[in-house]
C-alpha cells in the first residue's frame, strides 16, 4: 500500500492524500465520526487518528505534541532542534520513536529507540514494555521485559548482548575484555577461561564469576591484565542497621578472616601462616552487647545408627618430626593476661597423654627456696565431697561420685596465690567461681614433706643419742626408746 501510495504521489504531484471510507480527491473527510487521515509533507508520510468530527484541529495535527494529539509518522520529521529520520508514534503526550537523529548543524547520530514524555510535570514517559499476546484477538497481554526511565546523568551504562544465551551491560572498554578499563557485567554462557553458565563481573582489572561449570557450582575471583587483588573477596552486611561493614574476607590464597570488621586486620601484618582468623571486635574496639563473645562455636552431628560414634566438636592435627620444628595442633594465648584470664577453659574433664608446664629458670625472677611451710600446710583442711549438678552450677561437674581436694575459699586464707577466679560460659547465667591451682600445690606439699623429714631425721638422732647414754650408764632403756 505504501509503495502504491508513493507512486501515486510521485506521478500526480499530490501534496496530501486523505484516506477514509470513500476517496474524494484531496479534501479532508468529515464523516464518518472516526476519521483516519493519511498525508504526505515532503519526505514525511503521516497518519492522524483521533476521535471527533470535522477538520483536524491544528493542535492535533502531525507535529503537534499536545497532550491529546494522536498521530504516526514515517520519514523525515522536523522536530525543531533536530530532524528525526525514522518512525514516531505520538499519543496523548507520549511518544515512541526510532531511527536516526540529526541535530541542527550536526551530523547523523547512532540509531536509537526512544520513548518520550512531553513534560515531566504533566506527562511522564512511563515505562517501555516488551510484551506479547497469546492470540491475535485476545485482550490478554503478557509482559516479557520492561525498561524504566532513569534520571539524567545518573547512569552511564550501555546495554549489550551477544549471540547464544549471553547478554550483558557494558560501561566502559570492551565487552568480555579483561583490561583495566573494561567494565562490564555478563550473564549466560561463557567460554575462554570462564567456562560455564552464570554471571561474570569485570571492573578495574579484577574479575568475579558465579557459575555452574562441569556439574560444579563455582564462585571464582581472579586478577586480570597483571593486576593484584589486595583484599581478595569481601562479604559485607548491615550489622548495625545503619551502614554496611565487612564481615568476612578471603584472599587469593584461600585464607579466610571473619568476624566484626575483619578489614581492621591486615593480612600482611599477621605473624603466622594462617588458614582462618576470627575477629571479635570492630575497628573502634567496640564489643557486642552479649555477655559472652565467642570466636568459633562448633557442635558435631551424630552418625545415624552409630551408637558408639565419637562426637568431636573440634579436631586439630599437626605433623611433627625432627626436621619439622615444633608442631602444635592447638595453640591459645592471652594478651595482657590477669589472674582471671585463661588461654584454655574447659567445662568438663580434660584428658592428656602428657602434661608439661613451663618451668625454665630463664622464665623466673625472685627465686627463693620454700621455708617454714609445714605450719601453713597444717592449717589446711583436706576434705572429700560430691559436686552439685549442672542445673545448679552451670558447670559439667561429676555429681555421681566422691571427689577429694580443698575448699578454695579456705585455701585462699592460707595460700591466696593458689586460688583463681573464673566465670562460666553460660550466656544466660554468668557466674563467678573460685578455682584451685593444684599443680603449684605439689611443690608446697613437697616442701612440707622435706621439712617434716628433717624433723624426723633430727628426732632419730636425738633418740639414738639418748639410747647410747642410757646403755653406757647401765640404765634400763624404756621400751619406746628401745623400739625406736
Amino acid at each position: 500500500m505504501i509503495f502504491a501510495l508513493a507512486t501515486l504521489i510521485a506521478v500526480h504531484g499530490l501534496s496530501q492524500v486523505n484516506v477514509g471510507t470513500n476517496l474524494t480527491n484531496s479534501l479532508p473527510l468529515t464523516t464518518p465520526a472516526n476519521i483516519s487521515q493519511l498525508e504526505t509533507r515532503g519526505r514525511l508520510i503521516t497518519q492522524n487518528a483521533f476521535v471527533g468530527t470535522g477538520t483536524i484541529p491544528i493542535n492535533l495535527q502531525t507535529g503537534s505534541f499536545s497532550t491529546n494529539a494522536r498521530w504516526n509518522s514515517m520519514g523525515s520529521l522536523n522536530a525543531g532542534s533536530q530532524i528525526l529520520n525514522g518512525f514516531r508514534t505520538q499519543t496523548d503526550g507520549r511518544a515512541l520513536t526510532s531511527g536516526f537523529s540529526i541535530p541542527n548543524g550536526g551530523s547523523v547520530s547512532n540509531p536509537f529507540i526512544e520513548w518520550i514524555g512531553n513534560d515531566a510535570s504533566t506527562v511522564t514517559p512511563g515505562n517501555l514494555h516488551f510484551q506479547f499476546a497469546l492470540g491475535p484477538t485476545t485482550a490478554t497481554r503478557v509482559q516479557a521485559f520492561t525498561l524504566e526511565p532513569s534520571p539524567t546523568n545518573v547512569y552511564n551504562a550501555f546495554a549489550y548482548a551477544e549471540r547464544k544465551c549471553l547478554v550483558g551491560q557494558l560501561e566502559g572498554g570492551n565487552f568480555r575484555g579483561f583490561a583495566n578499563n573494561d567494565v562490564w557485567i555478563g550473564s549466560g554462557i561463557f567460554s575462554g577461561g570462564f567456562d560455564g553458565y552464570g554471571t561474570t563481573i569485570q571492573a578495574n582489572g579484577s574479575n568475579f564469576t558465579n557459575s555452574i561449570s562441569g556439574g560444579n557450582s563455582i564462585i571464582q575471583f581472579k586478577p586480570t591484565a597483571g593486576t593484584v587483588l589486595p583484599n581478595g573477596l569481601k562479604f559485607r552486611g548491615d550489622v548495625s542497621g545503619n551502614s554496611l561493614t565487612d564481615i568476612m574476607k578471603m584472599d587469593a590464597e584461600g585464607r579466610i578472616m571473619t568476624g566484626s570488621n575483619p578489614s581492621a586486620i591486615n593480612f600482611d601484618n599477621i605473624n603466622y601462616n594462617y588458614n582462618l582468623i576470627v575477629t571479635g571486635r570492630d575497628l573502634s574496639g567496640a564489643c557486642s552487647s552479649a555477655p559472652v563473645g565467642v570466636g568459633i562455636y562448633t557442635r558435631p552431628s551424630e552418625a545415624n545408627g552409630q551408637g558408639n560414634f565419637k562426637k568431636i566438636a573440634l579436631y586439630a592435627e599437626a605433623d611433627g618430626g625432627s626436621n619439622a620444628g615444633t608442631a602444635v595442633a592447638v595453640y591459645g594465648t592471652i594478651n595482657n593476661a590477669s589472674q582471671q584470664d585463661f588461654a584454655g577453659n574447659f567445662n568438663g574433664n580434660v584428658v592428656a597423654s602428657q602434661y608439661i608446664t613451663a618451668s625454665d629458670k630463664r622464665l623466673k625472677n625472685k627465686v627463693e627456696v620454700e621455708s617454714d611451710i609445714l605450719g601453713r600446710i597444717m592449717k589446711l583442711t583436706p576434705v572429700h565431697y560430691v559436686y552439685k549438678g549442672f542445673k545448679e552450677t552451670g558447670l559439667n561437674l561429676d555429681a555421681t561420685r566422691i571427689s577429694h581436694g580443698f575448699i578454695a575459699d579456705e585455701l585462699a586464707k592460707v595460700f591466696p596465690e593458689l586460688v583463681n577466679n573464673f566465670s562460666t560460659i553460660d550466656v544466660k547465667n554468668v557466674q563467678q567461681y573460685k578455682a584451685v591451682n593444684y599443680i603449684q600445690l605439689i611443690s608446697i606439699l613437697t616442701a612440707g614433706m622435706q621439712e617434716q623429714q628433717k624433723q624426723i631425721e633430727a628426732l632419730k638422732i636425738e633418740i639414738s643419742t639418748s639410747k647410747t647414754f642410757l646403755l653406757s650408764n647401765k640404765t634400763a632403756v624404756p621400751a619406746e626408746i628401745e623400739n625406736a
